[in-house]
């Protein structure tokens, strides 16, 4: 998981890349990229693989309630 200087949030899971939508931003729609296929993050397979949005946006909502970026003893 990465925080940048406006406080945006993304999450990495195996090839997996969400770069979720800003909160005031409503009509802006999440950005997921498979880095094995698409190192460039080119692609936006967001539409495609919805099953995959909801799963990472979960993973991120859990970290951000635990307030640690990185599993323990990492």
């Amino acid at each position: 998981m990465t925080q940048t200087g406006n406080v945006r949030l993304m999450v990495r899971e195996g090839p997996w890349k969400l770069i979720p939508s800003p909160p005031q931003a409503a009509a802006q729609r999440p950005e997921l990229y498979n880095l094995a296929d698409d190192i460039g993050e080119t692609k936006n397979l967001a539409a495609q693989h919805p099953d995959q949005v909801k799963r990472l946006t979960e993973l991120l909502r859990q970290v951000r309630e635990s307030g640690h970026s990185r599993p323990a003893g990492k």
